[in-house]
């Protein structure tokens, strides 16, 4: 038997129960879960040619955010893990 989850882009744990049953065997259950993968929001309220504005929207509101905005070349030299 095979089976795909589709990816959770939600902001919620995504979790399914599967009982499988053959024959005279003994049921098998199965746990599919997975992790929220957001955990802000980022809404643009005003821009122009040569500035904007933006919100930061977090999920858990008890932990500590930091936003930066920088260039794209900047950000980059950091590379990526």
């Amino acid at each position: 038997m095979n089976f795909t989850a589709a990816e959770n882009e939600g902001y919620e744990e995504k979790r399914a129960e599967l009982i499988l049953t053959y024959g005279n065997l003994s049921d098998t259950l199965i746990l599919v879960q997975e992790a929220a993968v957001k955990s802000f929001d980022i809404n643009v309220t005003d821009s122009t040619v040569s500035s904007f504005a933006y919100e930061v929207i977090p999920v858990d509101e008890s932990m500590t955010y930091f936003t930066q905005v920088v260039e794209k070349e900047y950000f980059d030299s950091f590379g990526s893990s």
